[in-house]
């Protein structure tokens, strides 16, 4: 890929993930609510979700940032790996979701769990 492609795609990757912030809001709100069921509190996958929920706005906007100040240095190729970091807040949220719903039967408190989890959300060998 040439540098004004890539210059592109990280400007295109800064206004999408900077739109999705005004999402991030209200998200936030639902978020503590996953500790309402007793028990919730020991499930570690609980815990990810939550972490990579609060987590998304600090660092979509510390990319936005940093990709904005390295776009204007000319580095191209670091502003779209700057760009591209909140890509792995939703790559962890997703998998946290996906190994509630395989192992914990889409229940936050995870006390029906089966597998490798146990029913207090910790790995067992």
């Amino acid at each position: 890929m040439n540098v004004a492609k890539i210059g592109k795609i990280a400007i295109a990757e800064n206004v999408l993930f900077g739109a999705l912030l005004f999402l991030w809001v209200p998200s936030l709100v639902a978020a503590g609510m996953m500790f309402d069921d007793s028990g919730s509190q020991d499930n570690i996958i609980n815990w990810i979700l939550f972490w990579s929920i609060i987590a998304y706005g600090p660092v979509t906007l510390m990319s936005i940032v940093v990709s904005g100040k390295r776009r204007k240095r000319g580095d191209i190729t670091k502003s779209f790996y700057w760009s591209s970091l909140p890509i792995l807040i939703f790559i962890v949220g997703f998998s946290a979701v996906l190994l509630l719903d395989a192992y914990c039967d889409g229940k936050f408190s995870c006390r029906y769990c089966h597998g490798v989890f146990s029913c207090k959300g910790e790995i067992t060998p």
